[in-house]
């Protein structure tokens, strides 16, 4: 049978002697924080590439979640609930 990407990344870290708290000091989060971002399905891309930095081989890591574009009119006031009328409202003004 075969290992679940979760059981593979185990393996790799009990190879290499490292925990989830190495991995949490490394990268400024809690233990269940690194855990979490080590067995997620898709995890930010900035902790991707954090991981990747720390050696963690892709085939291991989960994937990186896209970064969200917006409008532009949104970054101004970093509005994430804009309605068509809040965006006409905005475009008028």
């Amino acid at each position: 049978m075969a290992m679940t990407r979760q059981q593979m990344i185990r393996r790799w870290m009990y190879l290499r002697g490292l925990t989830y708290r190495d991995f949490a000091e490394r990268l400024g989060v809690s233990t269940a924080g690194a855990y979490l971002l080590l067995h997620r399905d898709i995890i930010p891309q900035h902790r991707y590439d954090s991981l990747r930095a720390l050696g963690v081989p892709v085939k291991l890591l989960p994937a990186p979640r896209p970064v969200k574009r917006g409008f532009p009119c949104d970054e101004a006031t970093k509005q994430t609930d804009a309605s068509h009328a809040t965006l006409a409202e905005k475009v008028a003004s």
